[in-house]
């Protein structure tokens, strides 16, 4: 008679269970066995019944290593070593990603203070530029008031900023 196919769900009958329990424990611990022989590795396998009941298996390439208790202690030190690692991992790249920002917010920084200086140069060179037209102004005026009517100097004047010429230079 040949095997069946077991479908994957809680087996009802408790005895059925018990049986199939200890027979898959069995085979189970006979896999970790052979797994530790062909590789040369060692196994610990820990299975708790639905009573509660602990079973536990352990084999190892040295037979210094092979307790179950020996293993945990073991993957307890390897784990908090790569708990270590990556936290140790974690803070470096922490610390590389605040660096850039910190770089990044200097040439902001560095960005506007350069812009705020090009803003004051041609605030400053605006308001030379005003001075001048402005005291330009005042001797056309001076001129054209003792020369000839108001109107006329006027005219002159809005010529002289169509132009973008000083007037100082144009009269002088």
């Amino acid at each position: 008679m040949g095997r069946r196919k077991l479908e994957m769900k809680r087996i009802e009958d408790k005895s059925s269970r018990q049986v199939t329990f200890s027979k898959r424990r069995s085979g189970l611990f006979k896999k970790a066995r052979h797994l530790s022989l062909l590789c040369e590795v060692d196994i610990a396998v820990i299975v708790f019944s639905a009573g509660g009941k602990l079973y536990e298996f352990s084999a190892g390439a040295s037979s210094s290593s092979n307790s179950v208790e020996h293993i945990i202690s073991r993957y307890q030190k390897s784990y908090i070593e790569a708990e270590e690692r990556t936290t140790i991992s974690a803070d470096k790249d922490l610390t590389q990603l605040m660096m850039e920002y910190i770089s990044t917010l200097q040439e902001e920084q560095r960005k506007l203070i350069e812009g705020k200086e090009e803003m004051e140069k041609q605030v400053n060179l605006s308001v030379t530029y005003v001075q001048f037209w402005f005291k330009s102004f005042i001797k056309i005026m001076s001129f054209f008031g003792k020369i000839s009517s108001r109107s006329n100097c006027y005219i002159q004047v809005c010529k002289s900023f169509e132009n973008r010429t000083p007037l100082f230079y144009v009269y002088h």
